[in-house]
């Protein structure tokens, strides 16, 4: 479970991409991998259980794992939109925090916010010494035309050369 400004990392190996402003209240939980649910849907058992639509289709139990009733092979599985839009208006934090960005908005808009909008990206020669930020859609230009650290293959690689360094 993803504590107040701490990263989550569920069992199914997935990173979330987000840091929680608040701790999600315990219903937005998913039983099985103890994560906030993605894709929310319900378990087929009489107290409607919700779990992450992944963790439940790879659920091979006849039972919930939380009450032990029957899961209703009808019920099982049934998208819960209106608990998946509650959980994308959670607020979090901005996944380059660290980096400056100050955005808090819903989960829900994140990615959209990370791909258009945050100033804050690193070049991806950044261990190499570059120290460009900016935003993601500016990167490849940076990378073709301005990054001094961009990685080149020698010039002799057609020969067998595997050198590689800064241009």
């Amino acid at each position: 479970m993803s504590k107040k400004g701490e990263s989550s990392t569920s069992s199914k190996g997935r990173k979330r991409e987000f840091v929680y402003v608040t701790e999600p209240p315990s219903h937005f939980m998913c039983h099985l991998c103890l994560d906030i649910l993605d894709d929310p849907v319900s378990s087929g058992c009489p107290d409607q259980h919700m779990f992450c639509k992944t963790c439940l289709g790879e659920f091979e139990g006849e039972t919930c794992p939380v009450c032990r009733q029957p899961l209703s092979k009808e019920l099982r599985g049934v998208s819960q939109p209106f608990i998946k839009k509650a959980v994308n208006d959670y607020a979090v934090y901005c996944m380059h925090r660290d980096g400056g960005c100050e955005w808090i908005g819903p989960a829900g808009d994140h990615e959209n916010h990370i791909s258009r909008f945050c100033e804050h990206h690193s070049c991806s020669n950044e261990l190499y010494g570059c120290d460009w930020h900016g935003k993601m859609m500016d990167r490849e230009e940076h990378l073709v035309s301005e990054c001094g650290y961009r990685q080149v293959e020698c010039r002799h690689a057609v020969f067998g050369c595997r050198w590689k360094g800064a241009r």
